[in-house]
């Protein structure tokens, strides 16, 4: 009995021994790091990765280089948030943690149980806050067109060219509410035109051009590109008209995201790349041929799509369903689609 009272003395004080061992005098005996989850550490990665942080992760804080210098961030409290809250999107939550982080080198966003209170505002496809790497390529492509050097391409772009560009854009482009929800029957119009013709000074134009006129579009303008796309697809499901598979996507590189959300993208590449599939059109080098006159954004949009495993039902799978029309085949869109 007091043999082993003795041994558990022992094992105690060299566990207490090895606790402070190392430590400086005067430091209390540090409490054990806390690791991050591997699920919490790749958002975290993800989230600073989009916003091009340089940083290391080292226990359950993360070093980041700021605007003002290196700055050591606590993660516990955020991880917490994000376990506790699985409802909750935890990467669009992080990343609006690290816009403000990095930005002011302070959580200018507020005390995160703020953040929490306030996430249902945050839309995580709003191209201020670009969950997607998408929104971000398509952030830093504006961003670089803002810089002065954007002023010094629009000077290497042909002034006649750009003034014909300016007053295209400048006119009305914008679709009746009807025309924005139905696919079924297409009656062109001079929103179509315009919008054809827009698409044919963007294919003429040099890589400068075409990077002024995707600088130019406003939301609104992007939302008619969006409409055409889908519009052009009904109508290429006509044998004379299968150029309008191309001028649908075209349509969409020009958007670059304007319009703000790349599953809106996403379900117009779908039906028109369905009815391409269906014309025998080659796909693969349709999409490629887009994606080599698009910016970035778009450009990596149009590649992933080719790499989906169900390309085969896509259309199918992103809710649109094929509907016989008065001129032929439509199609409508229901979220609800199996």
């Amino acid at each position: 009995m007091k043999q082993s009272s003795r041994i558990s003395i022992i094992l105690l004080g060299f566990f207490l021994y090895s606790l402070c061992s190392g430590l400086p005098q005067g430091q209390g005996v540090a409490k054990p790091s806390t690791q991050l989850s591997p699920e919490f550490r790749s958002i975290v990665e993800a989230a600073l990765s989009l916003r091009k942080a340089e940083f290391t992760i080292i226990g359950s804080s993360v070093k980041v280089k700021t605007k003002q210098g290196e700055l050591n961030v606590p993660l516990q409290d955020l991880q917490t948030i994000c376990t506790s809250h699985p409802e909750e999107n935890c990467l669009a939550v992080a990343i609006a943690f690290f816009s403000g982080v990095l930005n002011d080198n302070q959580n200018i966003i507020g005390p995160l149980g703020s953040l929490l209170k306030h996430k249902d505002e945050l839309d995580p496809f709003d191209p201020r806050l670009p969950l997607l790497r998408y929104h971000q390529l398509r952030e830093d492509e504006v961003e670089e067109w803002r810089q002065s050097s954007g002023q010094r391409r629009i000077q290497l772009i042909e002034f006649r060219q750009r003034k014909n560009i300016d007053a295209l854009l400048a006119k009305k482009i914008k679709y009746s509410a009807n025309d924005e929800s139905s696919f079924i029957n297409i009656n062109p119009n001079e929103v179509d035109a315009s919008i054809e013709l827009l698409v044919r000074m963007y294919r003429a134009a040099s890589a400068d051009g075409q990077a002024y006129i995707r600088s130019q579009i406003s939301s609104d303008q992007g939302w008619a590109l969006l409409t055409f796309s889908k519009r052009a697809a009904v109508q290429a499901t006509q044998p004379e008209k299968n150029d309008l598979v191309s001028d649908g996507l075209t349509a969409l590189a020009i958007d670059n995201l304007a319009q703000g959300d790349v599953r809106d993208s996403l379900v117009a590449i779908s039906i028109l790349y369905h009815v391409a599939r269906s014309r025998n059109i080659d796909t693969t080098q349709l999409l490629n041929r887009t994606a080599a006159i698009s910016g970035s954004a778009m450009a990596a949009v149009f590649f992933d799509f080719l790499k989906r495993d169900d390309l085969d039902r896509v259309h199918l799978n992103m809710g649109w369903r094929e509907v016989a029309g008065p001129k032929g085949i439509g199609y409508i869109w229901d979220v609800n689609t199996p």
